[in-house]
């Protein structure tokens, strides 16, 4: 189980994530930011990744989890409930901490609408605490990166609210350009036809992806094999920001390690940037999109429409 601090007397509120943001746990340990995890279930054993739940298998191997995705175990993933979110607020407010917890995107789950309610229920129960919650409308590295800079601003003085506002000022900007190796695992998913899976693995079509304004996953582009899918990404990046160098750049990866390097290696050549966070990709977004799934995390210059 992971153990975080009480937050030094600097900074004026606990800043909170979830399971899906996919920082390691060490950025998390070492940037002092509790995760609420999901529960995910492999076959028939239950399991909540980062800091636990009592009763339930706390964490496995990420490359365990792949391998028993590719040998086509069930899994599932379940949304964080009211119950689970009061659980894991109420010692910040007894502890007199205000809270701003930056959520999963409601456009791809529940949970954030979850927090809201719980949210209610505990403002009228600790009426001198304040917990704010933030629709990020991002997903994995994306909801992270959105953490890791809301995090900067808090360590350089930024009020709740200041921290707030600007993580809804950036939302919109945060691009998760990402790929698939397998189709199948997004028809699974229920996010492609059967058909369209056939066909595209046949012809071996790589779908080229992002989280929309909405916070839904929207395809923007179509290639054929893995090198041009790649390519595409960063060529996704050149095209939506004139400052690479602006803000960090992750890379995240579903049990493509060699591929996440490549393609660190070609956005530093291109724009000579250097990947500042790189992780595996967790098992709650690579639940769905399956092993093989490789994004390229950025800041864009505009929001999407």
């Amino acid at each position: 189980m992971i153990q975080y601090g009480q937050g030094g007397d600097e900074m004026s509120f606990r800043l909170v994530t979830d399971g899906t943001c996919d920082l390691s746990h060490a950025v998390a340990l070492e940037r002092d930011i509790p995760v609420i995890p999901f529960k995910v279930s492999v076959g028939n054993e239950d399991f909540r990744p980062y800091n636990g739940d009592p009763g339930l298998k706390n964490t496995f191997s990420i490359g365990e989890f792949y391998a028993r995705m590719r040998a086509q175990e069930n899994t599932h993933t379940s949304q964080i409930n009211p119950e689970d979110y009061i659980r894991y607020f109420t010692p910040m407010l007894e502890a007199g901490e205000d809270v701003l917890y930056l959520a999963f995107s409601s456009g791809l789950s529940g949970s954030c609408q979850n927090a809201m309610l719980a949210a209610r229920e505990l403002e009228e129960k600790y009426p001198g605490r304040r917990l704010e919650v933030v629709d990020t409308l991002c997903a994995s590295l994306g909801e992270g990166l959105l953490v890791w800079l809301v995090d900067d601003q808090r360590k350089s003085g930024a009020s709740l609210d200041q921290a707030r506002d600007y993580a809804l000022a950036l939302r919109k900007r945060i691009v998760h350009a990402f790929t698939v190796d397998d189709l199948n695992f997004l028809r699974r998913g229920g996010r492609l036809s059967g058909a369209a899976a056939v066909l595209g693995t046949m012809l071996s079509i790589k779908p080229i992806l992002d989280v929309n304004a909405e916070g839904k996953l929207a395809v923007f582009d179509k290639v054929q094999g893995r090198k041009r899918a790649l390519k595409a990404l960063v060529d996704r990046m050149e095209a939506c920001t004139r400052k690479p160098d602006a803000y960090p750049v992750f890379i995240t990866y579903a049990d493509c390690r060699e591929d996440a390097l490549l393609l660190a290696a070609m956005v530093r050549e291109r724009f000579h940037v250097e990947i500042a966070h790189m992780n595996d990709m967790g098992p709650i977004i690579g639940g769905h999109a399956g092993p093989g799934t490789l994004a390229l995390v950025f800041v864009s210059d505009e929001e999407k429409k």
